[in-house]
C-alpha cells in the first residue's frame, strides 16, 4: 500500500512524503513505465533480447520505421542489434557491465539517436536487466551544429572566426609543432566602404575570402580565418622563410587584382602581410597574432603590397613607442618639459623679421631632448595632437603679444586637427584669452591637408580666413596638382618645401620649382618663403629666383624665449647661453652678416 501519511517537525512544518511501494504489483509498475514520456526498453544482458517496450518507444519507433530492419510490431523479442551497424562492438560494451552506464549518439539513416543504457540489479530475483532510454535528437543535433558554427565561423564569409582560428594556432594534442601564421590586412578597404556603402564593402570581403580559399588549395592542411572587418589570417604547416615569403607574395598579387561587383570595378585595394613562425616567435595564439600584427604594421608603414617578417626589435620599438606616448601624455597633462622655440622668417628686401614660426620642443626626463619627428607622428596617431596643438597655439599667442617688433607668429596645425569642429573654436578662444590680434596669427597647413576635398576641412579654412587669421601653405611643391589647386582656399603665404631649396643649386628641376612658386606668389600678390636656407649660395639663388622671404639656419636657428632659457640651461647643465628670442629683435638679416648684405645687393 501507499502510505500518504505526512510527518511534521516541532514547528509543524511539513516534511517530504514517504511512499511505501511494497504492496504494488507488476501491473502497476508497468502502467507507470508505459505512461512515462520517456522512451524505455528493457534488454536481457545475456541474450540482448528486448523484453519490454513502453508506449513512448513504440511511438518513436514508428517515426523511424523505414530505417529499421524489422517491423515495429515485431520489435519485442528481437535483439537490440536493430540500432547498430556494428552489433558485435555494441555487445562487447554491454557485456559484463564494466563499461556501464553507457551513453552514445548513433546515426541511423538521416536520423540521430541518443542512447543511454544502465544495468539494474533485481532485488527479489537473481541477475539484472539492461534499461535503455533513448530519443530521436536529429533536430537538436542540427541546432547544436548550427550554434557551434555560429560560434566558430564568420557569418559573412563562412571562414573561421578569431576564436576558432586562435584554437588552431595553440598547440594541443596532435597539433603541428612548426607552423607559419600570415596576418593579412586590406589597405584601402575603409575608403571603398565609405565611398560605396556597407553592402559594397561586404561584397568585397566575400570576394577576398573566395580568393584566399582558391589560393590555399595548393597548401594542404592550411586554414583561413577572418579576424576583423578587413583582417584575415592563414595558417600553413611549415615555417621555412623562403617558402612563407613566396606564398605571401603570391597572396599579395592575388588579392591586389581589381575587384568587380556587378559592372563596377573597385580599385585601390592592396594586401599587407605580417608573418610569424611557431615556435620561434611564440607558442600561444595571442602572442603569435600580436607579433604578426606588429610585423604587418611595420610592413604597412613602408609601402602597399608589402610583406614583413616579425623580428624581436619590432616589439622592442613598439614598447618604446608606447612608453613615449605615455610620457608625452604626462608632459601635456603637467606641462613639464614642453617648450616652444621660435625661428624667424625674414623679408629679404628689408632684413626685418616678418614672422616667427613656433616650433614645439620636448625634454623627456631620463632621455633628454626628443626630436619632433619622433613624437609629433605619435601625437597625430592619437588624441594627443589636439592637446599638443592647443599647447603650442596658446603659448605662441601669449609670447607674441610681448614682441616689440609686432612680428606675426606662425603655428603649424596638423591636418588631423582640421574638419573636427574643434579647431576654429580653439583659435577663437585662444585669441580672446591672450588678446593677440587675429591678423598677427598665421596658421601653417601642409599642402597635402590643404588640398583635401573634405567639406569640413575647407569650412575650417574659410572660417579662419573670415576671422582675419592668415593662412600659410606649407611644404609647397610636395602635393599633387600644387598649382591648379592653389585657389581651393584663400592663401596669404606660400612656403616652398625645403627639399627643393636644399637641392636647387645642383639640380635645375628644383630651381625650376622654386622659380615657379615665386612667380605664382608674385602674380597672386602674396609672399613666398624659401625654407631651409643654410648656405650663402642657396640664399643667393632664392633671391635670384624671386622669393620674398627666407628661413633657415643661415638666418637663425630656432630659439627659446628668455624665460624658458633659464630652465633649458638647467636641463642642459649649462649657464649663460644668450641664444634666445629677444623682444626687440629687428635687423636679423642685415646684422647677421655683412656678407649677406653684399649678396643681396648683387
Amino acid at each position: 500500500m501507499v502510505d500518504f501519511a505526512e510527518s511534521h517537525d516541532e514547528e509543524g512544518q511539513g516534511l517530504p512524503i514517504k511512499f511505501d511501494f511494497l504492496g504494488m504489483n507488476a501491473k502497476f509498475y508497468t502502467k507507470i513505465l508505459d505512461d512515462l514520456p520517456v522512451a524505455i526498453m528493457a534488454v536481457d544482458p545475456e541474450t540482448f533480447v528486448i523484453s519490454y517496450v513502453n508506449k513512448t518507444s513504440i511511438y518513436l519507433l514508428k517515426q523511424i520505421a523505414a530505417l529499421l530492419p524489422r517491423k515495429v510490431d515485431s520489435i519485442l523479442g528481437s535483439t537490440i542489434d536493430i540500432f547498430h551497424k556494428n552489433p558485435a562492438h555494441q555487445r562487447h560494451i554491454l557485456s559484463g557491465g564494466a563499461c556501464l552506464p553507457h551513453h552514445a549518439r548513433i546515426r541511423l539513416g538521416a536520423e540521430t539517436l541518443d542512447l543511454q543504457i544502465s544495468r539494474v540489479a533485481l532485488e527479489e530475483a537473481e541477475g539484472a536487466i539492461l534499461v535503455l532510454t533513448w530519443s530521436i535528437v536529429t533536430k537538436q543535433v542540427e541546432a547544436e551544429a548550427h550554434i557551434w558554427k555560429l560560434a566558430h565561423h564568420d557569418a559573412l564569409t563562412g571562414l573561421e572566426n578569431r576564436h576558432a582560428f586562435s584554437q588552431r594556432i595553440s598547440p594541443g594534442e596532435g597539433a603541428l609543432l612548426v607552423v607559419g601564421v600570415l596576418l593579412i590586412s586590406l589597405v584601402g578597404f575603409e575608403t571603398v566602404n565609405d565611398l560605396n556603402g556597407r553592402h559594397v564593402g561586404e561584397g568585397l570581403i566575400v570576394q577576398v575570402a573566395d580568393r584566399l580559399r582558391l589560393a590555399c588549395q595548393s597548401e594542404p592542411e592550411s586554414h583561413i580565418g577572418r579576424l576583423e572587418e578587413s583582417q584575415f589570417a592563414v595558417l600553413v604547416p611549415y615555417a621555412e622563410r623562403e617558402r612563407l615569403e613566396r606564398f605571401a607574395n603570391m597572396l599579395v598579387e592575388v588579392l591586389g587584382r581589381p575587384y568587380w561587383l556587378g559592372q563596377k570595378m573597385l580599385p585601390g585595394v592592396a594586401a599587407v602581410i605580417g608573418i610569424v613562425k611557431r615556435p620561434q616567435h611564440g607558442t600561444s595564439s595571442d602572442r603569435l597574432i600580436a607579433r604578426a600584427d606588429i610585423a604587418m604594421r611595420v610592413a604597412k608603414s613602408g609601402r602597399k603590397g608589402a610583406v614583413g617578417f616579425f623580428h624581436p626589435d619590432m616589439e622592442r620599438h613598439l614598447l618604446e613607442r608606447m612608453q613615449l606616448e605615455q610620457d608625452l601624455r604626462h608632459a601635456l597633462e603637467t606641462g613639464e618639459g614642453l617648450f616652444v622655440f621660435y625661428q624667424p622668417i625674414m623679408d629679404v628686401s628689408s632684413g626685418r623679421v616678418s614672422t616667427r614660426e613656433a616650433l614645439v620642443r620636448w625634454y623627456r626626463p631620463l632621455w633628454g631632448w626628443v626630436s619632433p619627428a619622433s613624437f609629433v607622428p605619435i601625437a597625430e596617431e592619437t588624441d594627443l595632437i589636439r592637446h599638443l596643438g592647443a599647447f603650442v597655439l596658446k603659448r605662441a599667442c601669449s609670447d607674441a603679444l610681448h614682441w616689440e617688433d609686432s612680428a606675426r607668429v606662425a603655428v603649424n596645425i596638423s591636418g588631423r586637427q582640421f574638419g573636427r569642429q574643434s579647431l576654429v573654436p580653439a583659435v577663437m578662444e585662444t585669441l580672446r584669452e591672450t588678446g593677440l590680434p587675429a591678423e598677427r596669427l598665421e596658421i601653417e597647413i601642409t599642402e597635402t591637408a590643404a588640398l583635401s576635398e573634405d567639406a569640413d576641412v575647407l569650412a575650417d579654412l574659410h572660417r579662419l580666413h573670415a576671422m582675419g587669421v592668415r593662412l600659410s601653405l606649407d611644404d609647397f611643391g610636395t602635393g599633387y596638382s600644387s598649382f591648379s589647386h592653389l585657389r581651393t582656399f584663400h592663401v596669404d603665404k606660400i612656403k616652398i618645401d625645403g627639399s627643393f631649396v636644399r637641392d636647387m643649386v645642383e639640380r635645375t628641376e628644383c630651381a625650376s620649382v622654386v622659380k615657379a612658386a615665386a612667380d605664382i606668389g608674385k602674380r597672386l600678390g602674396i609672399p613666398v618663403v624659401a625654407e631651409c636656407v643654410e648656405t650663402e649660395e642657396q640664399f643667393r639663388s632664392i633671391v635670384f629666383e624671386g622669393c620674398t622671404e627666407a628661413q633657415g639656419y643661415l638666418i637663425s636657428t630656432p630659439k627659446p624665449t628668455a624665460q624658458d632659457m633659464v630652465t633649458i640651461n638647467v636641463l642642459n647643465g649649462s649657464e649663460g647661453d644668450a641664444s634666445f628670442v629677444k623682444g626687440n629683435e629687428m635687423d636679423i638679416y642685415f646684422s647677421y652678416s655683412v656678407r649677406l648684405r653684399e649678396v643681396y645687393k648683387k
